[in-house]
């Protein structure tokens, strides 16, 4: 297990394990996972949900020719990197270690035997209608998880912050612990209050005109984004994502690894890029644009899946068509239902007014309210 909070390393630690794993032990033998599709593609991973064939609502042994293709898809792989572990509970974990005893066939250790990592922070957000680590033994399955989590052998933690360094950024890393810790002094207070909208000057406020507004919840973040998207006065695009079985359409989009199953996009509504497009010219996932123009092909209707969203994004350093605009084109994901292989194929994008919390978590956002 490796702690630490954000800034510390932990993605960078990620990548260099993996790729260490990867030249001693082969290229397949490594997978990076994670609960939520923004995590990630962070990380260059895939969900937990997808890779391990686990349903949101349900979970039951494979069986059959989709056993038989896990363990082949298994075959090669010798370490599991789990990322973000405070959104991972207590019955996901007896989830992921039941289905990764099946990975091995008839194995009865924890995790299948496989060497597995976990890397996060506790002080982080914990995860959504289940128990977090350190809850208490609920029913059978938050036992097991409990019992899991002491089957880890070994703790390290990451100590230094490099996001939020230098003797300038000190009073911002302390206001941080003391948040994580609820232990708030009378000056950290001082220093929330100082930056509500009603103490900022006019200014300053309209710095913030297009910040990401954080919501705790989908039912807020949803209606906040219906808003500002009529407010945009212009026509709204309902874009439906394609399948190739219809059941598909069912899937959440942490399941189709960041690909929602319905789109509503308007010119001038503020988005956020779900996917790592172009990592050296800033096209990441977490990267906020303005949608400037919707392109269908010639004879295609609204209601079809466009050709391209033009995008103006805030921070693209790269080559862009059609007055400093970048196309952003569908993608296809792809993860298994029972026994067939389910696609997917829709943009990547969400709009992006307003996230929710547990949306944002991994994120690096310059301005948000």
């Amino acid at each position: 297990m490796v702690q630490g909070k954000a800034g510390s390393g932990k993605s960078f630690l990620i990548e260099k394990l993996a790729n260490e794993f990867k030249s001693s032990l082969g290229e397949d033998s490594v997978v990076i996972l994670a609960p939520t599709g923004v995590a990630a593609c962070n990380i260059n991973g895939k969900t937990i949900h997808s890779f391990l064939s686990i349903g949101v609502d349900g979970f039951s042994p494979l069986q059959g020719e989709t056993l038989r293709n896990f363990q082949f898809k298994m075959e090669k792989v010798k370490v599991l990197i789990f990322d973000e572990m405070s959104m991972i509970g207590l019955t996901m974990l007896a989830k992921i270690s039941q289905r990764l005893q099946e990975g091995r066939g008839s194995s009865q250790e924890p995790f299948g035997g496989y060497i597995v990592y976990f890397f996060g922070d506790m002080q982080q957000l914990p995860p959504v209608k289940n128990s977090a680590w350190y809850s208490e033994i609920e029913n059978p399955k938050t036992a097991m998880g409990k019992l899991l989590s002491g089957t880890i052998e070994r703790y390290y933690k990451l100590t230094t912050c490099h996001r939020q360094a230098g003797d300038d950024q000190r009073n911002f890393r302390e206001l941080l612990d003391g948040v994580a810790l609820g232990n708030i002094s009378e000056n950290m207070y001082s220093l929330l209050m100082s930056r509500r909208v009603s103490a900022l000057d006019a200014f300053e406020v309209a710095g913030f005109r297009n910040a990401v507004h954080i919501y705790p919840t989908k039912v807020l973040v949803e209606k906040y984004n219906e808003e500002h998207l009529r407010k945009t006065g212009n026509p709204v695009a309902k874009i439906p994502a394609r399948h190739n079985y219809p059941q598909g359409a069912n899937a959440t989009e942490d399941q189709a690894q960041g690909l929602a199953n319905e789109l509503y996009l308007s010119v001038g509504c503020k988005v956020m890029l779900r996917s790592n497009l172009w990592t050296e010219c800033g096209l990441v996932n977490g990267s906020m644009g303005i949608v400037r123009k919707i392109r269908y092909l010639e004879g295609e209707r609204p209601t079809s899946l466009p050709a391209a969203i033009m995008v103006e994004f805030e921070k693209y350093n790269g080559p862009t068509y059609d007055d400093g605009y970048v196309p952003i084109t569908p993608l296809k994901r792809s993860w298994k239902i029972g026994e067939n292989t389910v696609t997917r194929t829709q943009f990547p994008l969400a709009v992006a007014h307003a996230i929710t919390a547990h949306k944002s978590q991994g994120l690096t956002l310059d301005k948000l309210l």
